[in-house]
This record gives structure tokens, sequence and C-alpha cells, in this order.
């Protein structure tokens, strides 16, 4: 993962954790990296769905990347 730090937690809710995410290759950016459980990939793939749809939108949050790992999925969200 392109983040130096996880360790605060932004939220938690039913289906995901967010935690704050320095980036390694610039520390000055700060983005939300939300942790979303493999079982619950339907509602992944659904947030992930109106993300991409809304990308261009100039007030909502903006997805960066995702990382689909063993356990979970990972949005870096802005």
């Amino acid at each position: 993962i392109a983040c130096r730090n996880l360790s605060k937690n932004l939220g938690r809710g039913k289906f995901s954790t967010v935690k704050e995410c320095i980036k390694k290759d610039d520390q000055n950016k700060t983005y939300a990296a939300k942790f979303i459980k493999k079982r619950y990939v339907k509602h992944a793939l659904n947030e992930l769905r109106i993300l991409e749809l809304s990308r261009k939108h100039p007030y909502l949050i903006a997805l960066h990347e995702v990382y689909d790992l063993l356990l979970e999925v990972i949005f870096i969200l802005e």
C-alpha cells in the first residue's frame, strides 16, 4: 500500500473502517484509506461504481487508488 502511516482511525461503519493515510511519496498530502472486508465485496463493488461515476464531480470525494488484497479491499480516497 502506498501509505506510510495508517494508525489514526477516522471512522467505523457496518461494512468498513476508515483510517488516515499519509502517502509515502508525498508526506504533505493526507488521504483516507477505507478498509472493506471481502465478505462485503458486493457493497464495495456498488460503492466503487458510484465513486467512478462521480469522479469528476467537484463536491464529492475522489477515489485515487484501489487495492484488492486477500482479506479486504482498500479504497484510497481524498
